[in-house]
């Protein structure tokens, strides 16, 4: 008797095909369950769309969108499904290419399924989402910091003091909004870290980039920093970018200040720095620091290191550091057990196991509190006339 497939199952079949890249065997099944008839839900959308992220299958995206957009008012969760589509969109259409016609698309399919006018109070120019639809769902902050971060994108070269604007705009908004998701937009560090992104891009808007940072780390505003490992991969390789490795070495010791290791991103956002700089030392002693914290160099890194022109004295300080690494190794493989060794060979086969040693100090502690009975008795104003103490269980006369 053959099993008979629900929606549940098809949906795992699919998320298998899906983790294992074959996107053409979840798209058949896809296809299946529709001709038996069986209603996909949001989580079947969901874990398409997570599978077309990667922009390989234009053809087969612009069916499960468009499927999935008219099947939104009857799933449980209309606004993830909605949010995995605008940023199937982005990644499809504007990462590639960020052109103002690109980003259009992207804010009216955005304008399809949410209200834009959150985006718009965020600096947005409107123009860009169109003419007005009749929508009534409220969109999610992932939502809003796609189209946001786009815009951002599109304009931090050709307008750096527009990235400076909308940041400003959006400080106020998140300050004095009566809007909750507006205000909710500042408890988070993605909306920081596009701007941090945008504003070190550019060498004359650079300078903003302390100034959101301690925003972001006010203790009368955030109970705990806002923070994470992506913003200080940003700064890092912001200040790299301009040239100014002092300023990059200060946020490391930031990131120790709040109890926080550099990553390899970081590590490697660094060595690149130093390599565009022509600085052999500090390439080599941030890669001696990377050995220490077990962090390899990325394909980037190397690049970037094979393009110094002091080649020959790279060369030798990275065999040097090579063989301090090979040795410290040698010297941690002494302290290891050897793989043939064998701990009953070691042992008498008439050995008896010895007491723990927390056995020997109980028993330690009951032999001398035996002695001390026996002194405390000898010496005791029970002594017999001959000055001996009593024998053990003899009694004195009164």
């Amino acid at each position: 008797m053959g099993v008979k497939l629900n929606i549940y199952l098809y949906t795992v079949v699919m998320h298998n095909a899906v983790d294992h890249g074959d996107l053409e065997a979840a798209f058949t099944v896809y296809r299946l369950l529709q001709r038996n008839g069986i209603e996909p839900n949001d989580y079947t959308y969901t874990v398409l769309l997570k599978g077309l992220k990667d922009g390989k299958h234009p053809e087969m995206l612009q069916a499960i969108v468009r499927d999935a957009g008219k099947a939104l008012p009857n799933l449980e969760r209309p606004r993830v499904v909605a949010t995995d589509i605008v940023h199937c969109i982005y990644l499809q259409h504007f990462e590639p290419a960020s052109t103002a016609t690109t980003f259009a698309d992207l804010a009216k399919t955005y304008h399809e399924h949410f209200d834009p006018s959150i985006p718009i109070a965020l600096g947005v120019p409107p123009h860009f989402f169109g003419k007005t639809v009749a929508t009534t769902m409220s969109p999610s902050p992932h939502a809003i910091a796609i189209v946001l971060t786009a815009y951002l994108k599109l304009v931090f070269r050709q307008s750096p003091e527009e990235v400076v604007r909308l940041y400003h705009v959006f400080q106020q908004q998140i300050e004095r909004s009566d809007n909750p998701v507006i205000s909710s937009l500042g408890r988070t560090d993605h909306f920081f870290n596009a701007f941090l992104f945008a504003l070190g891009q550019n060498a004359n808007t650079l300078q903003m980039v302390p100034t959101i940072l301690r925003q972001m780390t006010d203790k009368r505003v955030h109970a705990v920093p806002l923070t994470s490992k992506y913003t200080w991969d940003i700064l890092v390789n912001a200040f790299m970018r301009h040239k100014q490795p002092e300023a990059a070495e200060r946020v490391l010791e930031i990131m120790r200040k709040y109890n926080q290791e550099p990553n390899d991103v970081t590590w490697n956002s660094l060595v690149r720095g130093y390599a565009r700089l022509q600085e052999v030392d500090r390439a080599l002693d941030t890669i001696r620091k990377m050995q220490l914290q077990e962090v390899e160099l990325d394909l980037s890194s190397l690049r970037a290191l094979s393009r110094m022109r002091e080649n020959d004295r790279l060369a030798q300080g990275l065999q040097e550091l090579g063989a301090q690494q090979r040795s410290q190794e040698e010297e941690e493989q002494d302290y290891l057990v050897p793989d043939d060794y064998q701990e009953d060979h070691l042992v008498p086969d008439d050995y008896e196991e010895e007491p723990s040693v927390l056995k020997e100090i109980e028993e330690e502690d009951r032999e001398e509190a035996i002695r001390e009975e026996q002194d405390a008795a000898r010496w005791t104003g029970a002594s017999d006339s001959n000055g001996k103490a009593p024998a053990e269980g003899k009694q004195t006369s009164s």
